[in-house]
């Protein structure tokens, strides 16, 4: 399922200067209060003496023009920050609308919705982890097939590139209220590849939504997701700029079961 959200710079912008105050706000509790504390303490000790209040005042006006320096460097950072953290509404890094603006002109977000363990009698193939992905970039862009790394408390497996998963199937439970039996409906892995020939190609705003496997080795080396640490992709995209999105555990696990060929034989 895809679809494109677009919404003004408003939420931008509210997001920007409350993150702004917020950065300047600590600087001047970092930075420069201390210093103003100190300079009235040593002008109410030494006022009588003669040019304490000019003192005073040439380090009151420092401690200004210092806060005023720190205020430009994170007029400058905020935006980095928004774009590294997010905003609260995951919908405003989706919008289309915000390509236009700088800061955005490189964002490319990535979901994952579950993962499953693909079930095969073909011991030579190896250990198969599908995952379920949704990707987003703000603007059109050409996104390389990623580099996966699964994580185990003991050990680390990485695959250059996508699996080929196209002798495996997906079966997907269908349950009809006022039907007492469930059906199964199969579906050909390669129909729902993400990067199936090459790099993807992303529209502005709009979701793609699909599988990739990850070949984590050869079998008896069998992985279950609740041993799964993490997962990490890096995607690179058609101007050489690497993303890396990191996935923690619990690592969701999707409802439809992946089998290979050979076991949809015996069950046939």
């Amino acid at each position: 399922m895809s679809q494109s959200t677009r919404l003004s710079l408003r939420d931008y912008y509210s997001a920007f200067f409350k993150r702004l105050g917020r950065e300047c706000r600590q600087s001047w509790k970092r930075e420069v209060q201390g210093n103003v504390a100190v300079t009235l303490i040593i002008l109410a000790v030494s006022w009588r003496d003669a040019g304490a209040l000019k003192a005073a005042e040439y380090a009151l006006l420092g401690n200004l023009g210092w806060l005023i320096i720190w205020g430009i460097i994170h007029l400058v950072r905020t935006p980095w920050l928004i774009q590294r953290e997010g905003i609260p509404r995951d919908s405003v890094r989706q919008a289309a609308v915000l390509a236009m603006l700088p800061v955005y002109r490189n964002d490319l977000s990535v979901e994952l919705i579950g993962a499953r363990r693909g079930v095969s009698l073909a011991y030579s193939e190896g250990e198969y982890i599908f995952l379920e992905l949704r990707i987003v970039a703000t603007v059109a862009k050409s996104v390389l097939p990623p580099i996966g790394i699964v994580k185990t408390a003991t050990e680390v497996y990485k695959c250059d590139s996508p699996a080929s998963i196209a002798e495996w199937t997906r079966e997907e439970i269908l349950e009809t209220p006022t039907w007492p039996y469930q059906n199964n409906r199969d579906t050909q892995m390669s129909t729902l590849a993400l990067w199936g020939i090459g790099a993807e190609n992303l529209s502005p705003g709009i979701h793609k939504q699909g599988w990739i496997a990850i070949l984590t080795g050869m079998r008896p080396q069998i992985i279950k997701l609740e041993d799964i640490e993490s997962i990490i992709l890096r995607i690179e995209d058609g101007s050489g700029y690497v993303y890396k999105f990191s996935f923690p555990k619990p690592i969701a696990e999707s409802p439809h079961k992946i089998f290979h060929k050979s076991v949809m034989r015996r069950l046939r």
